[in-house]
């Protein structure tokens, strides 16, 4: 007890040190801090004094806290730090111990961002529907970026290397300060009043810190990329960067090199498609010619040959000849025969009667045989073989005509199609549904990641372990489970009972030796031991 009479124990400095940082987590609630970065120290654990004018306030970071920061920090630097008061005992040294650190007026830009980009999108302006497509081959494309700087020469080499055909129109502007957003909407309306034949306008420029990129967040910018009828793609950035022109704009890249592998095709990957495209249109047309080409030998299987027709002709009209002229002598010789027995008889009667009889069998003979002539019968036969060889030529010809037509059918059928363009058209359209759900996913992920940080604080603010960790102890009677029974009376427990005090990061295991009785009134009342 001290010498001045008083009843209050003496406390070692650990103890003293350990009493008051349980007042400073029962007083104060962690808090944010804006300084200037002092006295940095990073080898492991961050170190560091924040400063304000002539006040000083030591700062630590662990490397479970300081591995998640994503900006650079040197000494010099302004940043806003979340954190809790806590004294170090070894040192006594009074200190904030961060957990959260930002950069500071990022967490005002931010704060900006979200409400801007709830009111746009409120207003429609990203709606799918309002997006234009952007063309597969751009001739023209006008660059919005930066006079000089990696992102145009990265923009202009990539184009160079990868579609030569594509013409880079440059249209200076800044993208960062106070002054960008109001040069961007003047470059964009100059695109349009000058390069109004551009295929695509490329707004870009490379990474950079939050607050160089802010002027991509502007209100203006955003609603002149929304009113610009060329088609515009929003490269800003790296690909962990997100702004407002990439929301509002028709199409976004992640960095200026992806936007140039999204308008360029690959020229070497080009040729190796249309070869492929060629082979293949030229397999599909041998192979209809092929069929064709069957189909027409199966016709021509069917159909009789002409020269078939004009042998068999020529072997009957042959036959008949044969015929005829045998027909012919044998008539000959029977007339032959009347005649030499005519004469005989003549020879035996008036040779005057027997010449004129004579004279009039012959003259009928004559006639006989110039109605029977064998010759006009031969032409005649010649006439018709002629007649039926030139129509069948005429089928034939006339078959082959429909055929050749079909053909012809075909392969104009085969060139209207054009699949080329309808392949090209469908990649398009899966490009756009691809780069919409991209973009869905990931607004998705981060409410949800919002709500899960929000209800992780509320169960560490009702926590009983939160309880434990500002110094008070829960007294349990063990009873076999983990925790026991509660003592929540100072009637339910006895001196010489064991008790369980669970305090925070273990449980001290006591025997009660004696219970005072704490009087209901207000005022202070005398203990009295059982």
């Amino acid at each position: 007890m001290p010498e001045d009479g008083t009843n209050e124990p003496i406390q070692t400095v650990s103890q003293a040190i350990e009493r008051v940082n349980r007042v400073l987590n029962e007083q104060f609630l962690p808090l944010w801090i804006t300084g200037e970065i002092s006295n940095l120290y990073t080898r492991d654990h961050w170190y560091f004094d924040l400063v304000d004018g002539n006040a000083t306030l030591h700062c630590v970071a662990w490397r479970s806290v300081n591995r998640r920061f994503r900006f650079n920090v040197e000494n010099g630097s302004k940043v806003n730090v979340h954190g809790k008061f806590t004294i170090y005992r070894d040192r006594g040294q009074f200190q904030i111990l961060v957990d959260r650190m930002e950069l500071a007026g990022e967490g005002a830009l931010r704060a900006e961002f979200e409400r801007l980009r709830r009111e746009l999108e409120q207003e429609g302006l990203f709606r799918p529907e309002h997006k234009k497509p952007i063309p597969r081959f751009p001739k023209r494309i006008a660059l919005l970026t930066a006079e000089s700087g990696a992102a145009i020469t990265d923009v202009i080499q990539n184009f160079s290397r990868r579609y030569p055909l594509t013409e880079i129109i440059h249209v200076p502007t800044l993208v960062q300060g106070r002054d960008a957003p109001d040069s961007i909407v003047a470059a964009i309306r100059r695109t349009m009043r000058t390069v109004a034949d551009a295929d695509v306008l490329l707004l870009t420029r490379g990474g950079g810190s939050y607050e160089d990129l802010n002027a991509f967040n502007d209100e203006t910018v955003a609603r002149a990329i929304f009113a610009c009828p060329i088609p515009v793609v929003s490269a800003v950035g790296h690909e962990k960067d997100v702004s407002i022109s990439d929301f509002v704009a028709d199409q976004r890249a992640a960095t200026p090199s992806t936007a140039v592998e999204l308008l360029s095709p690959d020229v070497l990957e080009l040729r190796r498609h249309l070869v492929s495209m060629q082979n293949t249109l030229l397999s599909l047309t041998n192979t209809n010619l092929v069929s064709r080409g069957q189909d027409l030998e199966s016709l021509n299987v069917r159909l009789r040959k002409p020269t078939q027709d004009i042998q068999s002709r020529d072997s009957e009209v042959l036959r008949a000849r044969e015929k005829l002229i045998a027909a012919f002598a044998s008539q000959f010789e029977s007339r032959r025969a009347n005649v030499r027995n005519l004469g005989l008889r003549l020879q035996r009667v008036s040779p005057l009667v027997g010449i004129k009889n004579l004279n009039d069998q012959l003259t009928n003979l004559e006639h006989r045989l110039h109605r029977s002539n064998p010759v006009s019968h031969l032409n005649e036969l010649e006439r018709r073989r002629r007649d039926s060889r030139r129509k069948i030529q005429e089928h034939l010809n006339l078959v082959l005509s429909q055929y050749q037509s079909g053909l012809q059918l075909a392969t104009s059928q085969l060139v209207r199609i054009r699949p080329m363009e309808r392949i090209q058209g469908l990649q398009t359209e899966v490009n756009q549904i691809s780069n919409t759900l991209a973009v869905s996913v990931r607004s998705s992920l981060e409410k949800l990641d919002a709500v899960l940080h929000q209800r992780v604080a509320t169960l560490r603010a009702v926590s009983p372990l939160a309880t434990l960790e500002r110094g008070y102890a829960v007294v349990t009677k063990p009873d076999g489970t983990v925790w026991g029974e509660i003592v929540s009376d100072i009637e339910t427990i006895s001196p010489g009972e064991e008790i369980n005090a669970h305090v925070h990061g273990g449980t001290i295991d006591a025997v009660v030796q004696a219970t005072r009785q704490r009087d209901t009134s207000d005022q202070q009342g005398e203990s009295s031991d059982r």
